[in-house]
């Protein structure tokens, strides 16, 4: 079956925060990372796309499994140390779509999923 892409948001980007989670524990737990990370703290890392209008998941899914995922919000609903050196450049972070991350399973790596 091959990789299905799907734009998340809403209550679908709201369903899919568990899966992120693991996904980035899981991918960010190995080198270079080497992140010890818990759905504890993920859910509420994550819990902020699911409070800000535009913001999106674009999730790479093999069946019902999330196995890729980039993630992005309107910078201007971003952390303040995200938005200030681009507001110091003359930009308008209300103006900027800000592209979080993106992780892939490395099972799925080299298929061209992330282009």
């Amino acid at each position: 079956m091959p990789v299905e892409i799907k734009t998340l948001t809403g209550e679908a980007l709201k369903n899919a925060l568990g899966d992120l989670a693991r996904l980035r524990i899981s991918v960010f737990h190995d080198w270079p990372y080497l992140y010890d990370g818990s759905m504890e703290y993920e859910e509420k890392y994550l819990q902020r796309y699911a409070e800000t209008d535009g913001a999106l998941i674009v999730g790479a899914y093999d069946g019902e499994q999330l196995v890729g995922a980039a993630t992005g919000e309107p910078l201007g609903d971003e952390y303040e140390a995200f938005q200030q050196p681009l507001r110091e450049r003359g930009y308008d972070p209300q103006e900027i779509f800000y592209l979080a991350e993106s992780v892939l399973d490395p099972a799925y790596r080299g298929q061209g999923i992330g282009h």
